[in-house]
């Protein structure tokens, strides 16, 4: 029987697969990440009219120049202002924790950038850096370690009227981040604007790499997440218009992405919203062994996972949560992605689990996905059970579409449907 979906399907199947697999082994590629308008700010000079020096090698009584540096990065950080940019050069610090007010201006923002090989060591003790109330501010090339609780956070100050926000995250390394309880990699609290790229996320204890709560217009992508006990990436709180996109997910224990949470009704931004989250975009991410779910839906509306490449999930693929509140998913969907599963892993299970207490019925779009069994040649035929949802247009392969590296055995087709592909 003819399908005609399918190869409008396969020829976007090939091209987010290259994408996202090419993405992954050079950790970013710039045929797949959107940076919002905001982040070249960062990049013109002219908008930096201070320049100072951190050295933890230099004497005491640093000014800051040149030739005099500071060597203490949380003095040196006490003197930003609009325009402000800050050289950290190479050596071990001792975590910053909390900054109030580090707020910079469009036209004069303030940059933090380690030059060469920066460590911030908290020594379990506090976070390795905490912003409070941070506007216009760019953190980049820092390694956050050993940190006693979050490693790097950022929030609003406790006053929901003024987010904080305009804020770039990229070319940071988490590693071993709290100790044992729920303490993230980075935690995001009534943050609007954001960008986070390029960073590595491991060991993030029994927090998120990234928990959002009440953020707002971001974009999160070129990153990893691996080997992680917990979730990678959380959105929760009433956040709202969030890409994920083109990121790799690698041994996540229980959710690569959450879209929606769990959050105290006293925390919410906006307050008395009728979701966790909405509008939350995940596309084009590489993930790989996940644990309970590749991705939970949590009271989340318009929220979206499409073409998105799956390799190995562990137990299910897709996990919705219920609450006992009102709150529930409304109008999200599943679509267009590529799950490259062993049958030995998913065998008596349901490909999607159902926490009870749901609604009877749900407003869920489960439609146009690729299946394709690696251990085919072991259970000879195709067990997908998905109930109490029905997939509409499910492409079932025993013929792999991608090479033994996850891309497109086509290029020529590939590059074919680049010129016309949009999305």
């Amino acid at each position: 029987m003819k399908r005609p979906y399918l190869y409008t399907f396969l020829s976007l199947l090939c091209l987010f697969t290259f994408h996202t697999s090419w993405a992954y082994e050079r950790h970013a590629s710039p045929a797949i990440h959107f940076a919002p308008s905001f982040a070249a700010l960062f990049e013109r000079p002219q908008h930096y009219q201070q320049h100072y020096y951190v050295d933890i090698n230099a004497p005491a009584q640093g000014t800051g120049s040149k030739t005099k540096p500071f060597n203490n990065l949380k003095h040196a950080l006490s003197h930003a202002r609009p325009g402000s940019y800050f050289h950290i050069l190479p050596g071990r610090y001792k975590g910053v924790g909390v900054l109030q007010n580090i707020q910079g201006l469009a036209d004069a923002p303030i940059a933090i950038v380690g030059e060469g090989e920066v460590i911030i060591d908290a020594q379990h003790d506090g976070s390795g850096l905490a912003l409070v109330d941070a506007r216009y501010v760019l953190i980049d090339g820092l390694t956050i370690m050993h940190t006693g609780i979050h490693g790097l956070s950022l929030d609003d100050g406790g006053d929901y009227r003024t987010p904080g926000g305009h804020v770039v995250i990229r070319n940071l390394h988490f590693k071993q981040i709290g100790q044992g309880k729920n303490h993230d990699c980075l935690k995001m609290s009534g943050i609007d604007h954001f960008y986070i790229y390029h960073n590595q996320f491991e060991g993030c204890n029994r927090g998120e790499g990234i928990d959002m709560v009440g953020c707002h217009h971001g974009v999160i992508t070129g990153n990893l997440f691996q080997d992680m006990p917990g979730t990678a990436v959380q959105t929760k709180g009433g956040s709202r218009h969030i890409l994920i996109q083109g990121n790799h997910f690698k041994n996540i224990a229980k959710h690569a992405i959450n879209a929606g949470g769990s959050t105290g009704l006293d925390y919410f931004r906006p307050a008395k919203t009728d979701y966790e989250a909405k509008e939350i975009f995940i596309h084009a991410n590489f993930i790989e062994r996940s644990g309970l779910a590749a991705v939970g839906f949590y009271a989340c509306h318009q929220c979206t996972f499409s073409h998105n490449t799956l390799i190995e999930p562990q137990l299910h693929i897709i996990h919705f949560m219920s609450f006992k509140s009102q709150r529930h998913n409304v109008n999200s969907q599943f679509i267009n992605n590529a799950i490259h599963y062993k049958q030995r892993d998913m065998n008596n299970r349901g490909f999607i689990k159902f926490d009870p207490a749901l609604p009877p019925t749900m407003q869920f779009t489960f439609a146009n996905n690729y299946w394709h069994m690696l251990d085919i040649d072991i259970f000879k035929r195709f067990f997908i059970i998905t109930a109490p949802l029905q997939e509409t247009n499910a492409i079932y392969s025993v013929i792999p579409l991608l090479d033994q590296h996850y891309r497109p055995i086509s290029k020529e087709r590939l590059l074919a449907d680049n010129m016309q592909a949009h999305f």
